[in-house]
Order: C-alpha cells, then structure tokens, then sequence
C-alpha cells in the first residue's frame, strides 16, 4: 500500500513541476519576446486548449469507470492509512519530546559552565540565572515525560533519570553559589569533582530513553512495513486509483490553463504599461542587433516611431555618430556585465544646443536592454548648483576676510585705548578721573567682548573653530571663571555658589579656554537677568569608565524664567527669550548661541529647565579623558633688564606696549616696520647684544609680521631672538604659520597685561610659569 501511495506521490509531484515549469518558461518567453514572437505563441495556446478539451473528455471517461473499481476498496484504505499515519505520529512525537528535553539539560549544562569562564560578575549572574531558568523547564519536561509514558520500561529510565538531574541540581547550586560568592576555584574544582561524574549520570539516564526510543520506533517501522505488506494484494486497485486521480487531476489543471494563460497575457498588459509609465527611454535588441522593444520616451526622445524602429537593426535606428560608443558596448559587452556610459551628446538637425545622454546597458543571455536618461537639464542644474556653491562659499571667504579686517581696524584704536587707560589707571588720581578712566574701560572692554562674540560666531558658522586638548585642572578652571564675575554678583547683591562633587576628577584633557567661555556665558548671563537672590554652579561626575567619565554642569539662577515655548529659540543666533531684554539688559544674543555651539563641537548637550517665575537652569553634559597631569602655577616672573624689540606700525600701539614693558624693568626699543626691525636685530646682534624678546605685530602695511618672522628664522645670525606675534585679526591659520615660523607665542589684541606679562615671562625663561606636574 505504501508503495502505491509513493508511486501516486511521485507521479503527482512530477506532473506538477512539469506543468509549473512550462508555465514560467511561458511567462519569461512573453516577457522577452516581440510582437511578431507574442502572437506565434498565442496560436500555441489556443491549438493547446483545443486538444485539451479532446484529452479532457478522455480522462473524465477513464476516470469514472476506474473509480468505481476502487470504491470498495476506499474505506479499507482510510482506516490503514490513519493507523499508519497515528503510529508514525507517535513515534515522532516521543522523538521531538526527548530532543527537546535533551536541548534543555544540555542548555543548562552549558550556563553553568559559561559561568564558570567569564570574569564578569554581570554575565556570571545572567548565566546562573539562565541555568535555574533551564532547570525549572528539564523538570517540568522530565515530569511529564513521566505522565505521557505508557512503557514501564521507559517510566522507569525517566524515573531514574528525574532522581540523577536532582542530585546533579544539588551539586550545581553548589558550583552557582560558589561562582556568585566570587571563589571561582572552588566552584571549578567542586564541579571537576563532583558537577561533572553527576551529570554523566544524567547523559547516561538521557541516553538510555534514547536508546529504548530508538528500539521503539524500529519496532514501529517493522510494524509499518508488516502492515504494507499485508496491502500488497490491493496494490493494483490502489494504482488504478491513483492513476484515476492523477487522470483528474491533470483534466483539472489542463482546465486552469486558460485562466493562467489570462493571467500571463494581463501580466504582458501590465508590464507594458508599467514600460510605457517609465520616464526613461529604453529599448530592448536581441543578440542579432535587431530591436524588439521601443517604449514611448524613447520615441519622443529620438524622435523615431516604435513602428519604424522595431524590427531594425541598431545601426539603422540609432547610427548616429555621437552614439558608436553605446553600439560597441552592446555588441561586445557580456552577458553578465552591466555598463554605464556618460556623456552621450546628440546634436540637434537643425541646429542649435545638443542634448547630453546617460546609458546604461544590461546585457542578458538572447540580447541586451539599454535605458537612455536625456541628463542635459539635470546637468544644466548641477552647473548652476556648483556656480551658486561657489558664489556662496566666495561671500563667505568675503565675510571671513571683511570680518577679519574689520577686527584689525577696530582692535587696532581699542588696543589704545585700553592700553591708555590701564596705564593711567596706575597714577595717582581723583575719585572722579578713576571713576570715570573704568567707565571708558568697562566699555572698551564691552565692545571688545561683543567683537570677540561676533568673530567666534563667524567661526563656528564657517566650521573653521578648532578645539584644544591639553591638560586641565577643574579647580583652578573654575576659580577662573568665578573670580571676574564675583564682582558684578555681590554688586547686586547675589550669592555666587559653586558646588563640585568630591567625585569629579582635579584633571581632565579639554579645551579650558572654551569651556571657561561656555562657563562665563553662563553664569554671566544668569547674573545679567537675576535681581536678587543667587546663581549656583554645580559639576558632577557621571559615569566614570575606563580613564573617562561625564562631567554634568548646570548653573541654577532664581530670575525671571523662561517661557517653555522659548527653550530652543534662545540658543538660536541673535534670539533671546524676549524683544525687551535686548532694550533692558543689551547683548547681541550671540553668548547662547556660542555656548550652545561650543558644547556641540565637544560631543555634548546642552538644554535649559525653567518655568516662568521659577529661575532657570542651564544644563550641559560632555565627555572628558582624565589626567594626572595638570598645569601648575608657581612664582611670578622677574623681567627686569630683559631687552625687547617692539615692531609696530601704530604709534599709539608701540606707545602702549614701551610704557608697560618699561614699568616691567625691561629695556625697550621700538620701531614701526618690518625693514626697521631687521636693521635693529641686525645691529643689536653685531653688537653681542641681540634681543631676548621681539613683539612683533602680525598687521602691517608693507611687510606684515610673518613675513619677518620668515627672515627672522632663515638668518642664523638672529637666532638669538624670541618672537611673539601680536595680531588683531585672528585669522584661520595664523596659529599654524606662527608654530611653522618658530613663534614662540600668539597674542591676540587688545592684550591684557597680566596677560602679556605672564606670556613674556614664559617665553624669556625666567620662570615656568606653568609647568608640568604629576599630583
């Protein structure tokens, strides 16, 4: 019997495959084909349904007459084949139960040894639990192995094997406790000695059930082959049948050609009209060169009729000159390598612009299939996009060279100015002349803030801002931020609080310029618009890990508030929260904007939590490497009889800088252009007494400070000299030519003269000013 229903398998599965097989053969010869080959075809078909109603008549006849001789048989065979269909069931059934009992003590067995080899106590907790989670299900799977058993035999070997994974359990919760109590050793001796002879028991319990399954269902398959056997006699009545139903099965499928035949002619419908939709021209030729498809695009696009195309060769439709390189390639290229040619230009009949084509070819085994892209206004676009890209990228480098020579002209008079007045403040005054030279001093300094803002703006906009990464030391960082501000807060009458967590590290690597401007925007501005009450600057340390870790900074106010609605708009450029503030308290709306962009530039967030009334609260978040090795201040430097040479075209300028240096007990010289400066380091050096320090300005007239500090370096006779550059422009690049030069500092104008002291006291080496330490 099982014989015959393998043959009626067979033949089914076979007459099947060769049906579906012709059936796509049908679709991918539709698809390919020409007109002229579609209709040859169709004749086919029809010829095929023809004959097919002559064979179905055949069939139907053989199969009525055939199926009554099978009938009595029927009911026999239904009753043998569920027996044979329930016993191969339950044997298989036993066989999944067993693997996936075997998977589970196996999966258990497997977590605990995991356990046993990391070193990490998270996954050493995640294995152990895993292993307890495997057991509670080998348990439950043992049990009902035990329930669902009808064999004593196998009831007993289950039985055994439940009392051998407890004892196995007992010595494993051992080993787990061990694992998780950290003494790892233990764990792997008591396992070697006691985990594992346990659970070879379980192994040998397991494959015992195995063993007996495996004889179980060779016993099921002798009793299959008895029962196939004892069926033999009805064989050929069961053939017959089965050729019956096959007969029928083919009439029905012979009866669903039509409607598949439908379906593959209103698939053609569809890809036609999906070719037609396709915004491309394409065409398809055969391996003889000849053309068997030409959509619609491709007609307005060549201006040639599909009529008048399909069916001719290449050389005839498109032989145009400008197109030889799209012909060679479809004659020579392979039938597996696509093609992508450029540039194709076709010049139009009656003159005037051609028009510029991309091809891509893709070859197949029976011909090739070109798409042709008209590209000529994609790249007519491309070109005014690059023309307005480089128009823009022009007015920028317009606005990064107006903005730089703009900081020249105005830092230059402000450099005098604050020079000027930091010197007078230094003499004996009235109450009303000091009142007055900081009131001109305060404001030079405001307008040199504002110009600072707008060029670090510039910068930042422009992606042209580098970041440092040198030592830091937190303490003295923000100490330096705090101390100029404490002034205005205690004016006013505000607590100014910081609060750093034990756990935030003295030392980290960062930009401590721009973050101390971060900081000062910060809190700066949180005492601008606080009236009363306090400003509290808080660090913690998040997530510390492997030589990093998260420093979260937030400066917490009691002002006005801020509007939730206004929450990202105050970190936009020249926005603040209200139209009024700018009246009320000034500023251009750059300080949120800058810092927002600075801490973006670190990898960081920043955001603001505040409610109207409620103050608010500036958060900002950064990854920062520790370090041991900070920079340390030690005593103030001596400059007395230092000499110095000062290279400066403006006078108030060289004014300025000879009356600090002078007070500094330093001896001064100063002339006011590059050929000046040459000739004087040129006699100072004859003369034995070459200058220690030159104070050169970056922005001269006829030759600039570079362009002495050029032949400065390339006369060995000068090298005696030390350059500091002072520059009023700061452009992009002035850092990398001064380290090229040899410069030994970069001073940006107006400069302070704590800080132009503390700078030439570390250039002339009469004390490190800062140093490096390990603490």
């Amino acid at each position: 019997m099982l014989d015959g229903v393998a043959a009626i398998a067979a033949l089914g599965a076979l007459s099947i495959r060769a049906l579906t097989a012709r059936c796509q053969c049908d679709r991918a010869r539709h698809a390919a084909a020409d007109d002229v080959t579609m209709a040859r075809q169709r004749r086919q078909e029809l010829a095929f349904l023809r004959s097919g109603n002559y064979f179905t008549a055949i069939f139907v006849a053989v199969g009525i007459a055939v199926l009554g001789l099978g009938v009595f048989v029927a009911q026999d065979i239904r009753r043998t084949n569920d027996r044979v269909r329930a016993t191969y069931e339950g044997a298989m059934t036993e066989l999944d139960r067993l693997n996936r009992l075997q998977t589970l003590i196996q999966e258990a067995r497997r977590n605990v040894l995991y356990a046993l080899t990391t070193d990490d106590r998270n996954r050493q907790v995640e294995y152990a639990d895993r292993s307890r989670s495997a057991d509670g299900e080998v348990l439950t799977n043992i049990g009902r192995h035990v329930e669902w058993t009808t064999k004593p035999v196998a009831g007993a070997a289950l039985q055994k094997l439940l009392v051998d994974w407890r004892a196995y359990l007992a010595v494993r919760d051992q080993v787990v406790g061990e694992i998780l109590g950290g003494s790892n050793r233990e764990a792997t001796d008591n396992d070697l000695r006691n985990g594992i002879p346990a659970f070879n028991l379980v192994l040998t319990d397991l494959q015992a059930i195995k063993q007996f399954h495996e004889q179980q269902f060779a016993f099921n398959i002798a009793e299959l082959d008895f029962m196939a056997t004892s069926a033999l006699y009805r064989d050929r009545i069961l053939f017959v049948t089965g050729l019956t139903m096959l007969f029928a099965i083919v009439v029905a499928l012979a009866a669903q050609k039509d409607g598949m035949f439908r379906a593959v002619r209103a698939s053609e419908d569809r890809l036609r009209e999906i070719i037609s939709s396709i915004n491309e021209g394409m065409f398809v030729s055969d391996r003889a060169g000849r053309v068997t498809l030409w959509n619609p695009v491709l007609e307005r696009m060549l201006d040639r009729p599909a009529a008048d195309a399909i069916g001719r060769t290449l050389d005839e439709v498109i032989g145009h000159r400008e197109f030889d390189a799209l012909l060679q390639s479809i004659k020579t290229t392979g039938a597996s390598k696509p093609v992508v040619l450029s540039d194709l230009t076709r010049s139009k009949a009656t003159g005037g612009e051609g028009r510029v084509f991309e091809a891509r070819v893709f070859p197949f085994e029976r011909g090739s299939t070109v798409f042709l892209d008209d590209v000529t206004d994609g790249r007519r676009v491309a070109a005014e996009l690059q023309h307005a890209k480089e128009a823009a990228e022009a007015a920028n480098r317009a606005k990064s060279d107006f903005l730089a020579n703009m900081s020249h002209e105005i830092r230059t008079p402000l450099n005098g100015v604050i020079g000027m007045t930091e010197l007078v403040l230094d003499t004996d005054l009235t109450d009303d002349q000091r009142e007055c030279l900081q009131t001109v001093k305060s404001s030079a300094d405001g307008l040199l803030g504002i110009l600072n803002d707008i060029l670090d703006f510039s910068k930042i906009e422009s992606r042209r801002l580098d970041l440092e990464a040198v030592p830091v030391a937190v303490s003295e960082l923000i100490s330096s931020v705090l101390k100029p501000l404490a002034v205005r807060a205690h004016q006013k009458g505000l607590e100014l609080v910081s609060d750093i967590d034990p756990g935030v590290p003295e030392g980290i690597i960062g930009d401590p310029v721009r973050l101390r401007q971060i900081l000062a925007n910060l809190l700066g501005n949180a005492i601008k618009f606080t009236q009363a009450g306090h400003v509290i600057l808080s660090i913690r340390c998040e997530k510390p890990q492997d030589g990093r870790c998260r420093l979260s900074f937030a400066v917490a106010d009691t002002g006005p508030g801020i509007p939730r609605e206004k929450h990202t708009a105050i970190f936009e450029a020249f926005r603040q929260a209200d139209g009024s503030t700018t009246r009320q308290y000034g500023g251009t709306g750059l300080g949120l904007t800058i810092a927002s962009n600075l801490v973006h530039l670190m990898n960081g967030r920043i955001w603001v939590e505040s409610e109207p009334g409620e103050g608010a609260t500036f958060h900002f978040v950064v990854d920062f490497a520790v370090t041991s090795v900070l920079l340390t201040e030690t005593r103030e430097p001596s400059l007395a009889g230092v000499s110095a040479l000062i290279v400066d075209d403006n006078a108030v300028n060289r004014r300025v800088l000879v009356a600090q240096l002078t007070r500094w007990g330093m001896r001064c010289t100063a002339v006011e252009g590059g050929q000046a400066a040459l000739d004087a380091l040129t006699e100072s050096a004859r003369a034995g007494r070459p200058y220690q320090v030159v104070l050169l300005d970056a922005n001269m007239p006829d030759v600039d400070g570079f362009t002495v500090a050029e032949q400065i370096a390339g006369r060995p006779d000068l090298a005696g000299s030390t350059i500091m550059m002072l520059s009023s422009s700061g452009q992009l690049g002035d850092a990398t030519r001064c380290r090229q030069l040899g410069v030994s500092a970069q001073l940006t104008k107006p400069v302070a003269q704590a800080d132009l002291f503390q700078a030439i006291g570390q250039i002339v080496g009469s004390t490190p000013a800062k140093t490096s330490a390990t603490t």
